[in-house]
């Protein structure tokens, strides 16, 4: 069989598709012929344009004259602007129209000879001399008030009118697969009103016996697919012009940016994604069809600045400066009665680096949490992106309502992380010097112990007590001796590493954690910090206090652990502390290795 028959292709018992190919268009027409000698029925005639091609079909089987019912399941000019032309050129008295009531209103304003048969009138049936009875099914606003569609029994051919239509891209007349249906799809978000009204009518059509639909556009679907199709068309939206400024006339495209926006409905509303995850997905998607290069949200809140990228594994906070703060007013200001805003000065690269405003083209949209301005949604594209769209702008206008409700999700989350990290802080941490309690202590060389053992490493303790401490509380009071404290340990704290571990494990008395660190580079760090102590005056108000230190210190590794817990060996340094106090103080003394 040809991929689109040029000659008239016998459906089933006496039925013909008698349609034409019409040239660079993907909205194809069909009309079908049920040929039953004089009561022939002529099922969507067609337009001026398919007409000459039809007609030379419709000779090849009967002489035209014997066409005496024209069924138009609604009244667009695509089924109906050829049946003047038709009267003119085979005339006939008995003609009928076959049609709804609210069809004939308009189709009246033709003044076709023909008589108008009203299903509606007539029990929604039509009845042949051969005995052939065609039904007819009320299906309102799919695509018109009164549309119909026409069912044989006795072929088991339901002739869908633009139900099951389709925007073709493929030049075939038969489903022949099930990817077909994205062109069936494309087709009925755009020109059924609504699902409920496409529900209404599938809903009807299910409890017909099927053996083949055949559309008035699109592919004639067999059987095999009829079931899955229903059940496809019943879940897809409709109407989705409603959604999208229709300045963009490409409907596979708008259908794409539709079915994206569904999908963030699932995924944010049921599945709950995170909004790294929502941003990857849109950027995927969105970039398959424009140069998009960066997408990201961008708030500032309290004095941080948060960014979410499709381009960064996880989100990044810094703190907003007085710069940024001042660029976050301007851009507030100017984002005033402005849904969008395309940017051109390069300060933009201020809160993101990657970002080439002088190369691509850069869109903002702002986001409004409660109407008061928390940041925006910001689209970078390659130089060779013409415009945005007012389809795509759209898009994104909605994206960045859907995004509001993910953001606010996500602000939450991080509002509670803080106060979870600030309660931690008060249980782990000592609320007068800052430095780690006794209690972190014990958890921390329980994960030390397994990362030893694991890896092999070596850990250096250090347990440091200052030398005649009872004296400056005596001296100056419990006020002036705290403070040094704190600032013993910011001292302490400005000559470690980020990685080392100052606990306070006593009134003055503190333990030093240093992973990674053999006894030899422990007793360095242990002597210069010994050393920069006794050298440092603190300055408490008018007082300036020195102090000095003891400092025992020992290492451990796996083999040694194999011996004793990681609790035998603080005690081991206690020793050695005790033992540097006794010989004199402020002094060093380390584990001979």
């Amino acid at each position: 069989m040809e991929r689109f028959p040029q000659e008239p292709l016998e459906l089933a018992e006496n039925v013909f598709w008698v349609g034409s190919w019409i040239e660079d268009d993907n909205f194809q027409c069909h009309t079908y012929l049920l040929k039953e000698g004089k009561e022939s029925v002529l099922i969507d005639p067609g337009s001026l344009i398919t007409y000459p091609k039809t007609i030379k079909k419709i000779k090849k089987l009967i002489d035209p004259k014997d066409v005496k019912y024209f069924v138009c399941h609604h009244q667009d000019p695509d089924i109906t602007a050829c049946i003047s032309q038709y009267e003119k050129e085979f005339p006939r008295k008995d003609r009928f129209v076959l049609t709804h009531w609210r069809t004939k209103e308009l189709l009246k304003h033709y003044k076709w000879k023909a008589k108008f048969y009203l299903v509606d009138e007539h029990n929604w049936e039509l009845k042949l001399p051969s005995g052939k009875l065609l039904k007819f099914i009320f299906t309102p606003y799919a695509h018109f008030a009164g549309n119909i569609c026409t069912y044989d029994p006795k072929t088991k051919i339901l002739f869908s009118s633009d139900i099951f239509g389709g925007l073709v891209s493929k030049q075939t007349l038969f489903v022949e697969e099930e990817n077909f249906f994205e062109d069936i799809k494309i087709f009925h978000e755009h020109y059924m009103p609504s699902r409920e009204i496409l529900l209404f009518a599938l809903e009807k059509i299910k409890k017909l016996d099927l053996e083949l639909i055949a559309p008035q556009h699109g592919y004639i679907i067999p059987k095999k697919f009829i079931p899955l199709f229903i059940e496809k068309l019943s879940k897809i939206d409709c109407g989705i012009f409603c959604h999208f400024i229709e300045e963009n006339r490409d409907l596979y495209f708008i259908s794409k940016l539709n079915e994206i926006v569904d999908r963030l409905y699932v995924e944010i509303l049921i599945r709950k994604r995170s909004l790294e995850e929502i941003l990857k997905y849109i950027y995927k998607e969105i970039a398959l069809f424009s140069p998009l290069v960066h997408l990201l949200v961008w708030v500032l809140t309290h004095n941080e600045i948060i960014v979410w990228s499709a381009n960064r594994r996880e989100r990044t906070i810094f703190p907003a400066d007085n710069d940024i703060k001042d660029w976050t007013k301007r851009i507030k200001y100017t984002f005033k009665n402005k849904k969008c805003l395309k940017i051109r000065f390069s300060n933009i690269k201020k809160i993101c680096k990657e970002l080439k405003p002088e190369k691509n083209k850069i869109f903002l949209f702002p986001i409004l949490i409660e109407r008061d301005f928390k940041g925006f949604l910001l689209l970078e594209f390659d130089k060779s992106f013409n415009k945005l769209c007012s389809n795509l702008e759209n898009f994104f206008l909605k994206l960045k309502d859907l995004l509001k409700y993910c953001l606010e999700q996500e602000l939450k989350i991080l509002e509670f992380q803080k106060e979870q990290q600030k309660l931690y802080n008060l249980a782990i941490k000592d609320s007068l010097t800052g430095a780690y309690n006794r209690f972190y202590l014990n958890v921390k060389i329980k994960e030390l112990e397994k990362e030893i053992k694991r890896y092999n490493i070596s850990l250096s303790i250090m347990m440091m007590d200052i030398d005649y401490f009872k004296k400056v509380n005596d001296m100056y009071g419990h006020f002036v001796g705290d403070e040094v404290l704190k600032k013993l340990v910011e001292l302490i704290k400005a000559n470690l590493r980020e990685t080392d571990i100052i606990v306070r494990y006593g009134g003055e008395e503190f333990i030093i954690l240093l992973p990674y660190t053999t006894i030899f580079k422990a007793c360095e760090v242990a002597n210069r910090l010994r050393r920069k102590i006794e050298e440092t005056v603190f300055e408490v108000g008018d007082h300036k206090i020195k102090i000095t230190v003891s400092i025992g210190v020992i290492s451990v590794n796996a083999k040694k652990l194999k011996k004793n817990p990681l609790e035998i060996f603080i005690k081991k340094v206690d020793v050695l502390l005790y033992k540097a106090k006794n010989q004199g103080r402020n002094q060093v003394i380390c584990e001979k290795s």
